[in-house]
């Protein structure tokens, strides 16, 4: 009786470890999908002001209105990293990033509104 007891522990136990086990092959997958967002805002982030500086530097009209459509593209290419980034917390949550989430949303609406 005893060891049919504790076959049925082991049984129980190698079940909700497998459960757990099983959940842990998606964390590198998402961390790499949230690095990925994170890079592509970094990177249109700054394309976007790169070429909003050209925009303003520019020669001619058609060169600054270039820039200035350039700049919109990345800016908005920055946005669709940032509500996958969104979606990412959301459904895989961490109070840290949420906070920094939330810090982030505030001064990019900030930086739109000014640009």
């Amino acid at each position: 009786m005893a060891i049919l007891a504790l076959v049925a522990a082991l049984i129980f136990l190698s079940d909700r470890y497998r459960d757990v086990t099983v959940g842990m092959d998606i964390v590198p997958k998402v961390m790499s999908r949230k690095a990925a967002a994170l890079s592509a805002i970094r990177i249109n982030m700054i394309k976007s002001v790169e070429a909003e500086k050209s925009a303003v530097m520019a020669n001619s009209d058609e060169d600054s209105i270039r820039f200035a459509e350039e700049s919109r593209r990345a800016a908005e290419a920055a946005e669709k990293s940032g509500q996958e980034l969104t979606e990412l917390i959301g459904a895989y949550p961490s109070a840290p990033e949420r906070e920094l989430l939330i810090e982030f949303d505030s001064c990019w609406k900030e930086f739109r509104q000014i640009d």
